[in-house]
């Protein structure tokens, strides 16, 4: 927790460099020139996470700069594209085509806002949903763009992003976690497995039922068997650039899933 136990002050610290690192815009980022609306996307959401759990001086500016943070992604959604790309989020704020990882962060950093009382506008959610479901293919799996391959870690994005948005029962939702039930998140096979866990893990728990114990049960395994003895988790493929943080970080929050400590984890 914020300010409590061993760790309460190094999570401050880390709210504190998120919040000294919004941009005069509403931008949370500290690299505009790179692909900021992952790093905005996900601030926003641990911003929200977090709000309930803070003191009052640091609630009152996580409420300031989520304010911000929603405007910013309601800007970038609706800058014009063409028709299959109207709806979802790309890179930058301002890029005119969309792809279903950064828009899956945006939706999800909509949800978490609105949870907390942000006037986050029903037209914006519908278009967003629009844009997730064309990305579902005949297999079951979510493709990252137009009408390309389907991965765990695409489908696990696309499948939450439905049911954190009420579409639990639609199609595109259920066919998802078919999917992912005959292909799970695979170490061996995954360029991005870390991203796959989190994204399933929290795909199957809003799906329930037939799907959290198909789903999950081996990813659990997975994980615990590929800890390292220091206690890091360590990723493979593109995820190597990233450190041992990132994958760490990714496993425990899988794996805290069932405890559902997160707002955002809640069905």
């Amino acid at each position: 927790m914020p300010g409590q136990g061993p760790y309460g002050e190094r999570i401050n610290r880390g709210i504190d460099y998120v919040l000294i690192h919004q941009q005069a815009n509403g931008l949370l980022s500290n690299q505009p020139q790179s692909q900021p609306m992952y790093d905005h996307g996900i601030s926003t959401i641990m911003l929200c996470e977090c709000y309930g759990m803070v003191d009052e001086a640091r609630r009152k500016k996580i409420d300031k700069a989520i304010a911000s943070a929603v405007w910013v992604i309601l800007e970038a959604q609706n800058v014009p594209k063409n028709a299959d790309e109207t709806g979802g989020w790309r890179y930058t704020k301002d890029e005119n085509d969309s792809d279903i990882s950064v828009s899956g962060w945006q939706l999800m950093a909509l949800r978490a806002a609105a949870n907390n009382g942000a006037a986050v506008p029903q037209a914006a959610l519908e278009k967003g949903v629009a844009y997730i479901r064309r990305r579902a293919g005949a297999d079951g799996g979510f493709s990252y763009q137009g009408n390309g391959s389907a991965t765990p870690a695409r489908t696990g994005t696309g499948v939450l992003a439905l049911t954190l948005l009420g579409q639990h029962d639609s199609r595109e939702a259920q066919a998802g976690g078919e999917y992912l039930i005959t292909h799970p998140p695979s170490a061996a096979n995954d360029q991005f497995y870390f991203y796959a866990v989190y994204y399933c893990s929290q795909a199957a728990n809003q799906l329930g039922d037939k799907y959290w114990n198909k789903i999950y049960p081996p990813i659990v395994d997975s994980l615990i068997h590929s800890q390292k003895q220091t206690g890091a988790w360590s990723g493979g493929a593109a995820e190597t650039q990233a450190g041992d943080v990132y994958p760490t970080a990714m496993a425990l929050l899988a794996l805290s899933v069932p405890y559902r400590s997160l707002p955002i984890y809640q069905r």
